[in-house]
């Protein structure tokens, strides 16, 4: 079982991208997730580093837009196997 966590709150767009293409390529029943202040905002099959940029960057742009984005709090992406049962924090950065 495959899992892995990053804390990307504090990251721009450059070091987002450059971290999923080091967490890429996808393997079959790979599922993605975006957590806000452990709720679950995204989580679906993605097929593409960029795909998964571009669904980052939109919902960091609408909580910015909402004026309830704060770097202090924790926004994560998540890559699991197998379904969220298995969503288990094990490598925070």
């Amino acid at each position: 079982m495959e899992r892995v966590i990053r804390k990307i709150n504090k990251m721009n767009e450059e070091a987002v991208k450059e971290m999923i293409s080091q967490l890429f390529p996808l393997g079959e029943e790979t599922y993605w997730g975006i957590f806000y202040l452990d709720h679950e905002v995204a989580l679906e099959r993605m097929d593409s580093p960029d795909e998964l940029l571009q669904k980052f960057m939109e919902f960091k742009s609408f909580l910015q837009e909402c004026r309830i984005f704060n770097e202090k709090r924790e926004l994560y992406l998540w890559k699991f196997r197998g379904g969220y049962e298995y969503r288990v924090r094990e490598d925070e950065v």
